[in-house]
């Protein structure tokens, strides 16, 4: 069993398999957890609350993310994992290693449509392609400060915003146009031609706009 007294690093609740059953009682939903000691990556089946190891990392897992169809997670030493959710047994699609450097913790991560976004204590957030997990473009953090959030800004938009602890939140746009043959993502794939053509792939960033969520109002 699970030690009550223990409390978790990091969790997310996946939805990939859940369906809504009579009564409105939602089904198949499980949660993606890591408890404080330890460096295995856990699921556990809401339902039945059977729990099964997903991964073991070299560090603890200190960021995890899930949306629709994937599972990324991040680790103490700036690695970066993605799984496949909607697929039996969470096949790994990939895993980047130390991204920030040596011992930068990934302190957090979000999922966007054809991107993984990865916040590392080098105050830099890593924008990884989807489909192999190239790095597309380092996004420096506004006032330099670790940052604590991220996630796409709307569904109906590529925009993603960035919290940090000094209460700053950046919008952060891609460039128009999308991946080029020139851009990361092209030189890095083994078949340029297949990468689809997403604003989110381009290496080009710009800051939207610029919060302080701690302002007076």
């Amino acid at each position: 069993g699970v030690p009550c007294d223990i409390g978790p690093r990091c969790m997310a609740l996946d939805v990939a398999t859940c369906t809504i059953g009579r009564g409105g009682q939602p089904h198949g939903l499980s949660l993606i957890f890591a408890l404080a000691y330890s460096s295995t990556l856990c699921r556990c089946d809401v339902d039945s609350g059977a729990i099964i190891e997903l991964t073991n990392f070299d560090a603890r897992p200190s960021a995890v993310c899930a949306e629709a169809e994937h599972v990324a997670a991040g680790t103490g030493r700036g690695d970066v994992t993605l799984w496949r959710t909607s697929e039996p047994g969470y096949p790994q699609l990939w895993s980047k290693k130390q991204l920030g450097g040596r011992n930068q913790e990934v302190t957090a991560v979000s999922i966007a449509r054809d991107a993984v976004f990865a916040a590392i204590a080098d105050y830099s957030v890593k924008v990884l392609a989807m489909r192999d997990g190239a790095l597309v473009a380092s996004l420096v953090s506004e006032g330099y400060a670790p940052v604590r959030a991220l996630a796409p800004f709307t569904p109906y938009t590529d925009d993603v915003a960035v919290a940090t602890s000094k209460g700053l939140i950046t919008v952060w746009r891609p460039a128009a146009g999308g991946a080029s043959k020139n851009s990361s993502v092209a030189s890095v794939a083994a078949d340029a031609s297949a990468i689809p053509r997403s604003r989110l792939l381009t290496p080009n960033w710009s800051v939207k706009t610029i919060l302080n969520s701690f302002a007076a109002t």
